[in-house]
């Protein structure tokens, strides 16, 4: 088995002005059934995701020559009644935690597109982290040959209730008005 680094590509479907990615090692023969199993893992996110988001392009690069291959997918979020509104945004990611076999254990920071219903406080309300839990987490166990990124087998995971806040791309490092990316100027 090689590992392949896999990458799941997301956006918003209205505007298409909101693109992230997660990213994941598995264990596979080719890069088709890398692929595959990225298509399994962007179907579990898709579970997780509101209507107005969607999976649009998996992509799986060797650990051995450095080579890429991209697969087109359309994978809707089967969550309905998503309002803009009162969606999040994703800076707002759900920290999931990954156990191997040996060794550390890994986080994930997850940008499961988050709405105020979904929260309490500064957590996710327990709705929430069972969706996470049994459409995601359970999925990506199962069915998946993800591996840890020292490439070990994952045996479990967890859910963590308060919600991380992670910048993306270059509002980590700058936005107009803001230092630090997010903290006001004086």
């Amino acid at each position: 088995m090689t590992s392949f680094t896999v990458t799941t590509h997301k956006e918003r479907i209205v505007g298409n002005e909101l693109n992230w990615t997660n990213k994941f090692v598995v264990d596979a023969t080719t890069f088709d059934q890398a692929l595959d199993q990225a298509v399994i893992i962007a179907t579990g996110e898709a579970n997780t995701m509101w209507d107005n988001y969607r999976c649009m392009r998996v992509t799986a690069k060797s650990y051995l020559g450095g080579q890429t291959r991209v697969r087109a997918v359309d994978l809707p979020g089967t969550r309905s009644g998503g309002d803009i509104d009162t969606q999040l945004p994703l800076f707002n990611t759900v920290r999931c935690v990954f156990t191997p076999a040996s060794g550390r254990i890994f986080s994930h920071y997850m940008r499961f597109v988050l709405d105020e219903a979904d929260v309490t406080g500064f957590s996710i309300n327990s709705a929430m982290q069972t969706l996470v839990n049994s459409e995601f987490m359970t999925t990506l166990l199962e069915d998946t040959q993800v591996r840890s990124v020292n490439g070990e087998l994952i045996v479990d995971s967890e859910v963590r209730l308060p919600i991380q806040y992670r910048q993306l791309g270059a509002h980590r490092r700058f936005r107009p008005g803001f230092r630090r990316g997010w903290v006001a100027n004086p």
